[in-house]
C-alpha cells in the first residue's frame, strides 16, 4: 500500500489552488504516494490522518507551526509569510526576483518616479520590496513606500483614507509596485475614486495574477504569475524523498522557486518616456523583439540614424537598444524554462534567437547560468 502525505494548503486562493494542482500532476506522473486532503481543514479544530507520513502544509502562523512541529513528521512548508522555522523544509517562490522583475519593467516603461505599497510583517513583502529598491537603487532611484497596516497587531492602523491620501501626493507619473493583486486591486479602487487616471498618472503592477482580482479591476490589473504549479511539484518530489528515505542536498533544505511570466493588462500599459522616437522604438522592441528583430529592424520603422538613436536610447533608458531586446528575449525565456517542459532549442526559436547556441551565450551573459542549469536549480 502506497503511503499517505497530509496535505494542509488554502484552497480559496490562487496561490493555494495552483500549488495544489503541482501537487496532483506529481502524483499523476509518479504515483509515489496517496495525498490525503481535506480542503475543509483551515477551519477546522488542528487533526492529523493517523496513517500519513510527510505533511505538507502552508504554514501562516506560529500557533500552527508549533502543532505541525509536536506531530514530529517531516513537514514541508509552501507558505510564502516566509515565517522562521527550524523544523520544517521549504518550498517557496524567490520572492527577491519578483520584485526585480517589477522594477525592471516599471523602468522600461521610461518612468522616473517609483513607489511601492507593501505589508510590514509579511516576509514574502519584504522579499518583494528588497528586490524592488534593489534594482531601484542601481539605477538612482529611491521609491515611495506606504506601508499598509490594515490589521497587523502592534502597528499603527493605516485606513483606506491614509493610503488614498498618499497616493494623491505621489509625484506623477509614477509607477507603483503592490505587493500582491489584492493591494494593486485596492491602489486602483482608491485611485480612479479620486479621478486619478490609471496608468496614466499611476502605473499599477501586483504579485500573484489571481484571474478574478485582476480582471474585476478596473482597468485590469498587471500582475507577477507565481510558479505555483511547481512549487507544488517540488513538495511532492520532496515528500517523496523523505518517505523513500533518500539522502538529501543542502539544496532541497530549502527550494526557491522563480516567479512565471509577468502579466501584462492595461493597469501599467503605458510608456513614459518624453522622446516619441525612443518611445516608439521601446514600444516596438516590447512587441517584437521574440520575433527575432534587430536594430536595422527598429530603425527602418524609426527614422533616425544607428548612433542617435543608441545615444538617445541610452539616455532614457539606461541601455541599447540591442540590449533591451536580449532583455526582453531572456525574459521571455524565463518563463518558458519556468513554466514548460519545451527543448532548448523550441525556446530559442520561440524567442527570437538566431540558434541554440546563440541563446545560450546571451542567456549565459545575463544570468550566469546556462539555460539548462537555470531550469534545474529552479
Amino acid at each position: 500500500m502506497l503511503p499517505h502525505v497530509m496535505i494542509m494548503i488554502h484552497p480559496n486562493i490562487s496561490y493555494g489552488r495552483g500549488v495544489l494542482e503541482g501537487i496532483a500532476r506529481y502524483t499523476r506522473e509518479h504515483g509515489t504516494f496517496i495525498a490525503r486532503y481535506n480542503p475543509w481543514q483551515a477551519n477546522m479544530p488542528f487533526k492529523i490522518d493517523p496513517q500519513s507520513q510527510v505533511i505538507i502544509a502552508e504554514i501562516d502562523t506560529l500557533e500552527l507551526a508549533e502543532q505541525l512541529k509536536a506531530t514530529g513528521l517531516p513537514v514541508i512548508n509552501i507558505s510564502s509569510n516566509l515565517l522562521k522555522l527550524d523544523f520544517c523544509h521549504t518550498v517557496r517562490t524567490f520572492e527577491r526576483e519578483v520584485g526585480m522583475l517589477i522594477a525592471n519593467d516599471l523602468l522600461s516603461r521610461g518612468f522616473s518616479n517609483f513607489a511601492a505599497v507593501t505589508q510590514p510583517g509579511a516576509g514574502y513583502s519584504e522579499e518583494r520590496y528588497a528586490g524592488f529598491e534593489q534594482i531601484m537603487q542601481k539605477k538612482g532611484f529611491k521609491p515611495s513606500v506606504f506601508e499598509l497596516s490594515w490589521s497587523n497587531p502592534g502597528m499603527i492602523k493605516t485606513t483606506d483614507k491614509d493610503l488614498q491620501q498618499w497616493l494623491a501626493d505621489l509625484p506623477k507619473p509614477i509607477g507603483l509596485m503592490a505587493v500582491n493583486d489584492l493591494i494593486g486591486s485596492r491602489v486602483i479602487d482608491l485611485a480612479t475614486s479620486q479621478g486619478i487616471l490609471i496608468p496614466e498618472s499611476i502605473a499599477v503592477i501586483g504579485v500573484d495574477n489571481d484571474p478574478a482580482l485582476c480582471e474585476l479591476s478596473h482597468p485590469p490589473l498587471t500582475s507577477v504569475e507565481q510558479s505555483t504549479d511547481r512549487i507544488g511539484y517540488h513538495a511532492a518530489d520532496l515528500a517523496t524523498k523523505l518517505l523513500q528515505g533518500k539522502p538529501l542536498k543542502v539544496t532541497d533544505l530549502s527550494i526557491a522557486v522563480p516567479p512565471g511570466e509577468l502579466i501584462n493588462r492595461q493597469s501599467s500599459n503605458i510608456l513614459k518616456i518624453a522622446d516619441p522616437d525612443i518611445a516608439r522604438a521601446a514600444a516596438y522592441i516590447r512587441n517584437h523583439a521574440t520575433e527575432g528583430i534587430n536594430v536595422k529592424d527598429i530603425l527602418r520603422e524609426i527614422p533616425l540614424s544607428r548612433r542617435t538613436l543608441e545615444l538617445r536610447f541610452n539616455q532614457y533608458l539606461g541601455r541599447t537598444p540591442k540590449a533591451e531586446i536580449q532583455r526582453v528575449q531572456i525574459q521571455a525565456a524565463k518563463a518558458l524554462l519556468n513554466m514548460t517542459q519545451l527543448s532548448m532549442s523550441k525556446i530559442a526559436e520561440s524567442c527570437g534567437f538566431t540558434s541554440q547556441t546563440h541563446f545560450g551565450q546571451v542567456f549565459k551573459n545575463m544570468t550566469q547560468l546556462t539555460p539548462r542549469a537555470y531550469r534545474k536549480a529552479k
